[in-house]
């Protein structure tokens, strides 16, 4: 049994006290990737609503989530070109675990959500590192 001892200050920052990451162009480590369903991204072309979570991670800031339906080919395409990891081909199992610990160069720009007024990071690009 284990016994949590709260009044101790933990060493790792609260969840969430990190900055947003500011406009720009900035270089992420793939730090969280799995596939998952959502009825948000299910349609014609999607129709189990299969998208990629992918969580990013840039040092000094908060993580940033980016979920891209499995249906938009040239956004998993460029997730794959900037982590130099092979491409998924068509009909093919694939395992999205490769880019898993991979670094990306990304854009990313800071956006307010219509539906709550918050404010949250877009990723505009992913970017084939030179």
């Amino acid at each position: 049994m284990i016994t949590f001892d709260w009044t101790m200050e933990d060493d790792e920052p609260a969840y969430g006290s990190q900055p947003m990451l500011p406009d720009g162009k900035h270089v992420a480590k793939i730090a969280y990737v799995k596939c998952k369903t959502a009825d948000w991204c299910k349609g014609e072309r999607n129709p189990d609503g299969s998208y990629l979570l992918l969580g990013l991670d840039v040092t000094g800031h908060a993580r940033v989530w980016d979920s891209i339906p499995i249906n938009r080919k040239a956004r998993v395409q460029a997730v794959c070109l900037a982590a130099k990891v092979p491409l998924p081909t068509p009909d093919a199992e694939w395992d999205e675990l490769t880019l898993l610990d991979e670094y990306v160069t990304i854009n990313s720009e800071l956006r307010t959500s219509s539906k709550s007024n918050k404010e949250y990071v877009a990723i505009r690009s992913y970017d084939a590192r030179q």
